[in-house]
């Protein structure tokens, strides 16, 4: 064979299919197709048809903190909601909803924590409100709160391994941002455990709504299609005249689907807040926290 033969055999051999594809194994090459599984599946972000996610969940949640009710004359104390017997865990509805199509996602989502005729003999002189008490008087108190938001997230990175991998996994990372509203509902009444003085006021209460912006991001793992684990985190505030709110959330979870369209899912829920209106005696103030397990279902179509 003469050296020219030669060399159109080599370059033959070089861009043959067949010797692509066979030289795929060597070492610190990487094989086209795997590459691109490893890339975010721009396809699937412009999907045209609409998913919808329901989760109804119980949510297993107690209140703290520092609370502080409005007063007409002598400024009101701040009491800790565990002096009121305000601290104890509760089974509350809590749920969103989800519409998603290419890259979007809305969310729509809300709790209520109630808890009604919790009664606490209190060991110490204070003012609940406008209402004086002293060591040994009895406080009865309801304390209702409702959390609703709605935002809007865009997937900014999303990973798939697809078939190339051993177990499917999907990684999804989103931005969020939204609105979030608050609702603190409470009332007090002081029943005193000797005689006062005719006038006396015995009740005191409040009812607040704020709203503020709310931003956030949200990480999601899909294994195998059946398991997935997400973790969501909120941070939200305002300020206007006397009024302030401010909040942060963290929300991690678990679902497992034993078909595709129907989970269970469980997770843990805490959220700090501080809500603030008016000035002087006509305070109203609540710094605390919700937090507690949830359970419950995720349904898919």
């Amino acid at each position: 064979m003469t050296r020219k033969a030669a060399l159109f055999a080599c370059l033959a051999l070089v861009f043959s299919p067949t010797a692509r594809a066979g030289g795929a194994g060597v070492a610190g090459q990487t094989d086209p197709a795997d590459a691109a599984s490893d890339q975010p599946d721009l396809a699937s972000l412009g999907a045209p048809n609409w998913t919808i996610r329901f989760e109804p969940v119980v949510y297993y949640s107690a209140l703290s903190g520092d609370l502080r009710l409005p007063s007409g004359g002598t400024r009101g104390d701040k009491i800790e909601l565990t002096d009121l017997n305000l601290d104890s865990p509760r089974l509350s509805p809590k749920g969103r909803l989800m519409a998603a199509r290419g890259p979007w996602r809305i969310t729509i989502g809300g709790e209520s924590v109630t808890t009604n005729d919790r009664g606490a003999t209190v060991p110490f002189l204070g003012r609940i409100g406008e209402a004086p008490f002293r060591a040994g008087d009895r406080i009865i108190s309801d304390f209702s709160y409702q959390m609703f938001d709605v935002n809007a997230s865009y997937l900014v990175y999303r990973r798939r391994n697809k078939e190339n991998g051993p177990v499917e996994v999907d990684i999804r990372a989103e931005l969020l941002a939204g609105l979030r509203l608050h609702r603190a509902d409470i009332s007090s009444v002081v029943t005193h455990a000797t005689p006062r003085p005719a006038g006396t006021v015995t009740t005191a209460g409040a009812d607040e709504l704020f709203a503020e912006p709310v931003i956030g991001g949200r990480v999601e793992f899909d294994f195998a299609r059946t398991y997935g684990i997400d973790v969501e985190i909120t941070a939200g505030g305002f300020s206007a005249g006397d009024r302030s709110s401010f909040s942060f959330s963290i929300e991690p979870g678990f679902v497992y689907r034993p078909i595709p369209e129907v989970g269970l899912r469980i997770g843990y829920r805490f959220q700090y807040v501080d809500l603030s209106s008016g000035n002087g005696p006509g305070e109203f103030e609540w710094s605390g926290a919700i937090a507690g397990l949830y359970w419950g279902a995720q349904i898919s179509f």
